[in-house]
């Protein structure tokens, strides 16, 4: 086990200059990490998400932290994401691997679904910000 909770023997999906962990592992040199979580309240399905950016030593680079209003989880997982990607690119972070725990997340976001389900244009903006078709 290393600093990041993982080790490297996990594979990770690649797209251009965004590639999607499911695991805890370190970024390879020159890319940063994007430690990230939603939560929904089992009361009123009232969400929010949240994370960090580090870089491939595990040092701070950026937070956030933000309400969703209501959200289903793999909402508030896929919002984080959105969420870690525009904040890497708003730093002009050219390499960031956002990291979920959510296969589900991350299955919808490779291979989509209907046009009609409430998370699609959450999926669609991670897809055109990350260049990940």
């Amino acid at each position: 086990m290393d600093a990041f909770g993982g080790d490297q023997k996990h594979p990770r999906v690649m797209h251009n200059n965004v590639s999607l962990s499911i695991y805890r592992n370190p970024p390879q040199v020159e890319w940063f990490l994007i430690n990230r979580d939603g939560v929904v309240s089992q009361r009123n399905s009232f969400a929010a998400c949240g994370g960090v950016i580090r870089d491939c030593e595990g040092a701070f680079i950026a937070g956030f932290a933000n309400k969703l209003g209501q959200s289903s989880v793999v909402g508030a997982e896929l919002w984080g994401i959105l969420r870690g990607i525009k904040l890497g690119l708003q730093l002009n972070l050219s390499k960031v691997v956002p990291e979920t725990d959510s296969v589900q997340a991350l299955h919808y976001i490779e291979n989509g679904f209907l046009i009609t389900h409430s998370d699609f244009s959450i999926v669609q903006q991670i897809k055109e910000k990350s260049a990940y078709s």
